[in-house]
């Protein structure tokens, strides 16, 4: 398969390299043997860039630079008067705001609002916060984030959860990119992205259709004007090895046109049994000046990710006789070849224009490719006979035939304008645009030949170094395609200094079809699934400022989902909706290095729904019947940024409860109540260039019992602790270490999938050396 030429590596190289390198002991990295798991139920209580040449080894002491750093220059002033007034130039703040205002995130409204000036719960994950507590990918970073949970399905799938709903929408710089758990995607790499923001609650003004939980936008790396650049190296626990590099170039004197270049090469095992995975991710970028209002990005993005032994489901949980059978956490059920790859690549450019009167104008443009090779066998079917091994059978399959994977493309654009503009007397703020999204996924009839028995005479005993299946395409192909597009508006009006009101509005387009293919590639015909037509999505806030660093707000969001769903009339059933109301107040310190959050939120999902498995349709799909509304309540407080010059702190609690039409738990394999708490402290004095950390992250009990209704599975409350740690060797080299799962807790981080578990990780440990020219 293409190998992006990135940093050379080869499979069984690249962690003793790295290893020698930062003369670390193979024992850091070897392989923890299998331990038999226990469900334990003890419960604890709750309780950005990089660092400039002056700072500590410690990347908490690493700050957001300046967005002038990585923003054209603006246009230049008018000739100086022959005598200019000799003006004092204020001291220059030696640590950065934690979100400056030109930085603002734009995710809710389209409007340049600041943290403070949104009404709703947006969190914002920020370079350092990546890289001093090792956040190398997606649900990493999610997993470390207020109000979202993360589980896994298996050793490559997760999903994600937020306020009773599964968060679906996935966006890079601001455009929509599809699902954020698509049946067979990996989560993202996190080397190309600056910060990563997550709007918690209904999103429907910019996104259009989705799920009333949350929606993750991660913004990618631009170059900035001054060359510079970093390389670390990092080994692990299970063979974890991974070099990353990351350099900025000015093109020109004076960095009008600037480049930005990122790579990746990664390669580990893992607690389980016979796995293995090698990732290579590329990104490049070229952002240009064009005069002194415009600015011009192009770039691309690639990532591919190879595992072998791949598990496909759970860990099973019951023995046939109803015992519990507390499998090892080593174990993995899957052939040796069982895999679900995943190739992505990513073509954007954006063109951002500045107006005299302080308006700005974006054009934004994506085409996103994936590429899933989906080939598994994972023995997670039957179950297990504790006497003699046996009772089990594998799930095979082969991608062209399996629902989710095949290629996709997905196109997205948009459009849009905001800035200030007078009316009675007083300056108001203004956005519109329009965006467009379509994702066009392949499939392809196809037979799959194994030389093998799914039966498992014995699982204990048992030879999972199976040859691969043979594959003929049987038939023609089709092509499932997706479109949703609208426009919208959003308008903030300042009646006086302390009170600032929002309103906006999208109406929406959505369909799906299906366009099917002979053998012979002629077009066979098209059927339409879903259309929803002239859907309005409306949008509500008030901001209160109480003080200069308090605010109270209030909002209501909206959201739609359509969904190929039908009654025991066989009648489709309406989009689903999701409407949030929040309240609740934002508190930022004066120099605006931290930010606090306390907000309470109700959200009702109407014609939502659950599917009767005992009456099937003659095609084989099954009706459903409505559930909803679906309410859910909760509150949520966040204290994210810095509380000293050498002091971060990142605190959340969320209580969140999700109930059905018939008053029962709604969300039970969610957990009500979560708490989050980062820390980072550079040490004073003698110890000055050593910086330590931690972070703990508890959960209270879950269960499976509202989907499964027997085999029932439950989970204690738990906490997993984490450490961290980074010393400045010299002005331009830093190691770091970051330990997971201090107390190697044992846990589920998945309960109920398939009737079964999923282990969490154990006790690991990383260590890196980072060199900053």
């Amino acid at each position: 398969m293409y190998r992006p030429p990135i940093l050379p590596s080869a499979r069984g190289r690249l962690v003793p390299t790295l290893a020698a390198l930062l003369g670390i002991s193979a024992a850091v990295y070897a392989q923890e043997p299998a331990t038999t798991a226990t469900t334990e139920t003890d419960v604890a209580p709750p309780s950005t860039e990089t660092a400039t040449s002056e700072a500590p080894a410690t990347l908490s002491e690493t700050v957001v630079k300046s967005a002038s750093e990585r923003r054209p220059d603006p246009a230049p002033a008018a000739p100086a008067p022959v005598s200019p007034p000799v003006v004092v130039a204020p001291p220059v703040e030696t640590v950065a705001p934690l979100i400056l205002d030109d930085e603002a995130p734009s995710t809710a409204t389209g409007l340049p609002l600041t943290l403070k000036e949104t009404p709703q719960s947006l969190s914002v994950i920020d370079r350092s916060r990546i890289e001093t507590e090792g956040l190398f990918n997606q649900a990493d970073v999610l997993r470390n984030t207020t109000g979202v949970y993360v589980t896994n399905l298996d050793s490559e799938r997760t999903a994600y959860y937020s306020r009773g709903f599964e968060v679906q929408e996935l966006k890079f710089d601001g455009l929509r990119s599809g699902t954020a758990t698509d049946f067979a995607s990996m989560p993202e790499d996190s080397a190309i992205y600056e910060r990563i923001e997550v709007i918690r609650g209904s999103d429907g003004l910019l996104t259009g259709a989705g799920q009333p939980s949350a929606t993750v936008n991660m913004v990618r790396k631009r170059p900035g004007k001054e060359f510079g650049g970093y390389l670390t190296g990092t080994v692990g626990t299970w063979d974890f090895g991974r070099l990353e590099g990351d350099i900025n170039i000015p093109l020109t004197e004076d960095g009008r046109v600037r480049a930005r270049f990122v790579g990746v090469t990664q390669e580990r095992e893992s607690f389980l049994d016979r796995y293995m995975e090698d990732k290579y991710v590329a990104y490049g970028i070229l952002e240009a000046d064009i005069g002194y209002s415009t600015t011009l990005s192009f770039g691309y993005s690639f990532q591919e990710t190879d595992p072998r032994g791949s598990s496909w489901g759970a860990v099973p949980y019951y023995a046939a006789d109803g015992s519990v059978l507390n499998l090892p956490r080593s174990t993995n059920w899957a052939t040796n070849y069982s895999r679900i790859e995943q190739d992505s690549s990513n073509l954007f450019f954006q063109l951002e224009h500045r107006l005299d009167n302080d308006w700005t104008i974006n054009t934004k443009y994506s085409h996103l490719d994936i590429t899933k090779n989906w080939k598994v066998a994972y023995a997670g079917g039957g179950m297990l006979d504790l006497t003699d091994g046996s009772g089990m059978s594998f799930w095979r399959s082969y991608a062209p035939q399996t629902w989710g994977s095949g290629e996709e493309d997905v196109d997205s654009v948009s459009f849009d304008a905001s800035g200030p503009i007078e009316f009675l007397g007083r300056e108001h703020d203004l956005s519109f645009g329009f965006n467009y999204y379509r994702s066009v996924l392949n499939a392809r009839d196809a037979t799959e030949t194994y030389s093998w028995s799914p039966v498992v005479p014995d699982i204990f005993n048992y030879n999972f170094n199976q040859p691969e299946p043979s594959l003929a395409y049987s038939g023609g192909w089709g092509d499932v395609t997706t479109e949703d597009y609208g426009t919208y508006g959003a308008i903030r009006l300042n009646p006086s200094d302390e009170v600032k009101v929002i309103l906006g509005g999208r109406i929406s387009q959505y369909k799906t079809y299906l366009d099917t293919f002979n053998p012979m590639g002629a077009f066979a015909g098209r059927s339409e699934d879903l259309v929803a037509e002239d859907v309005f999505t409306p949008y509500a806030g008030l901001v209160y400022d109480l003080t200069e660093t308090l605010s109270a707000y209030f909002s209501y969001t909206d959201i739609f989902d359509p969904q190929r769903v039908f009654d025991y009339n066989r009648n489709l059933y309406d989009p689903v909706r999701g409407e949030t109301y929040e309240v609740g107040l934002k508190k930022e310190s004066e120099d605006r290095r931290w930010l606090g959050t306390a907000s309470v939120f109700q959200t009702s999902q109407s014609n939502s729904f659950q599917t009767d498995w005992t009456m099937p349709f003659p095609d084989g799909s099954y009706p459903s019947w409505e559930s909803g509304p679906i309410e859910s309540q909760g509150l949520e407080f966040e204290i994210n940024g810095r509380i000293t010059d050498d002091w971060s702190l990142y605190a959340s609690y969320t209580h969140v409860v999700t109930k059905d039409i018939l008053g029962k738990d709604a969300a039970s394999n969610y957990p009500d109540d979560m708490f989050k708490v980062y820390t980072n402290y550079r040490l004073p004095g003698a110890l000055e260039k050593l910086s330590i950390g931690g972070g703990m992250r508890w959960q209270s009990a879950v269960n499976n019992i509202y989907w499964s209704g027997t085999n029932s599975i439950e989970q204690g409350g738990y906490a997993v602790f984490d450490l961290n740690a980074q010393y400045e060797i010299s002005e331009d080299l830093t190691a770091s270490m970051v330990v997971r799962n201090l107390f190697d807790k044992t846990y589920f981080a998945n309960v109920g999938f398939y009737d079964g578990i999923y282990y969490g990780e154990p006790l690991n440990v990383q260590v890196s050396l980072k060199y900053e020219f």
